[in-house]
């Protein structure tokens, strides 16, 4: 029995020292973890400071491409309206010097071609036009009773009388 007691004293201490180790490895890892832990922390947190520091910086560079591309964009505007300004006024002054050349060069003569031309081109075929209007609200009002009438002078032997206002434009009877 005394061999059993030494066995089962063995075997407690045994016991004992082994738990004593699972306690002092447990304690170990707690630390390990509270120090990962607080390493992981300051990762992350380091991280997200990071983080931040780079999306300022890429606004940064957004903000600033912007900005050059807003001068480039302004002063090519402007360029090309001082280009084109300087043209029409090149264009324009031209024209002005070709109209005093024109007006002190012509004479009388051009005068009347002038105004011959502005008859010629807007004043007879505006008359034309109105002719051909009149010309045709006549023939809508007068039309009809025109028939009438011929119908009753062809048997009465009368005849009504044809009006000629010009060579260039229909006959109309009035």
């Amino acid at each position: 029995m005394l061999d059993f007691l030494s066995k089962e004293l063995d075997r407690l201490i045994e016991e004992r020292r082994i738990h004593a180790l699972v306690l002092i490895a447990e304690r170990q890892r707690r630390i390990r973890e509270a120090e990962e832990c607080g390493t992981r922390q300051k990762e992350e947190r380091r991280r997200r400071e990071q983080d931040e520091i780079f999306k300022q910086l890429v606004k940064v560079h957004e903000d600033t491409v912007d900005s050059y591309l807003i001068n480039i964009a302004g002063l090519a505007v402007n360029s090309a309206a001082d280009y084109l300004a300087k043209e029409e006024i090149s264009t324009l002054a031209q024209k002005i010097e070709q109209a005093n050349l024109y007006e002190l060069n012509r004479g009388e003569l051009e005068t009347n071609e002038l105004a011959a031309e502005l008859i010629h081109n807007f004043l007879i075929p505006f008359e034309r036009r109105k002719r051909k209007y009149l010309n045709g609200a006549h023939r809508e009002i007068w039309g009809p009773s025109h028939d009438a009438a011929g119908n009753v002078s062809d048997s009465t032997g009368l005849q009504l009388k044809h009006h000629d206002t010009t060579t260039s434009t229909p006959n109309v009877w009035w």
